[in-house]
């Protein structure tokens, strides 16, 4: 499996129809977002969609708090997330060895172990306006710590010049995701030599209705 987070600064901006709404239950940490633990054959190929699927929202109660704090959905209109969590389960959960509440509580888990924001800020990658990073030293950082296994995926800023955005990392981690392992094959990352690394789009602006789109600059705008 892959296990895959986005980053909410490049989810928010680079074109003009990319919005993003503030979650019904509030503004999520200021940190990566889980997307998804994917599930993939062993040569490579997304497997999904494996049997008909029965997800209960009701079974992720005690995770409920983790749940909108590291796996919220910033779609349009505002929401509470469980439409994304279904589809993840639905997805990708029904093609794995866990149980519902297992594919929840280990990709949590996994978010927390690996701290990617932490991570890359030991390194002095930070979110910031102001600078681009190489994306070998991106790739660097991920392969010292998780081996080649890792996958850079950019959001290219359809405003700005195609400027590649640091958008989402995908980890390789067992068919459990019980730790993170070295895959039989490799994907190769869509960014380009430099990335930016756009910072987290509530920054001041919280209040009223929270709606970002992007400006002219693919900066993101509080409507």
């Amino acid at each position: 499996m892959f296990f895959s987070v986005q980053w909410p600064g490049a989810q928010c901006t680079g074109d003009i129809l990319r919005i993003c709404c503030k979650p019904s239950t509030g503004v999520p940490a200021r940190d990566f977002q889980v997307q998804a633990m994917e599930t993939y054959d062993s040569s490579g190929k997304l497997v999904k969609k494996c049997s008909i699927c029965a997800f209960s929202a009701d079974r992720l109660s005690d995770l409920l708090p983790t749940l909108h704090d590291y796996w919220s959905d910033l779609s349009c209109p505002s929401n509470d997330g469980v439409n994304q969590w279904q589809s993840a389960w639905c997805t990708y959960g029904t093609c794995s060895s866990l149980t519902q509440v297992n594919y929840f509580t280990r990709a949590l888990e996994l978010r927390a172990e690996v701290d990617l924001l932490s991570l890359f800020s030991s390194y002095g990658i930070v979110p910031t306006k102001s600078k681009l990073y190489g994306l070998e030293t991106i790739k660097g950082v991920l392969a010292s710590h998780f081996g080649a296994s890792t996958w850079v995926e950019c959001n290219i800023n359809k405003l700005w010049f195609l400027e590649s955005q640091l958008y989402k990392i995908h980890i390789c981690v067992a068919a459990d995701g019980s730790s993170v392992i070295d895959c039989p094959v490799t994907k190769r990352s869509n960014c380009g030599d430099t990335v930016r690394f756009v910072p987290f789009p509530w920054t001041s602006a919280v209040a009223g209705e929270g709606k970002l789109e992007s400006g002219p600059s693919g900066k993101a705008m509080v409507l």
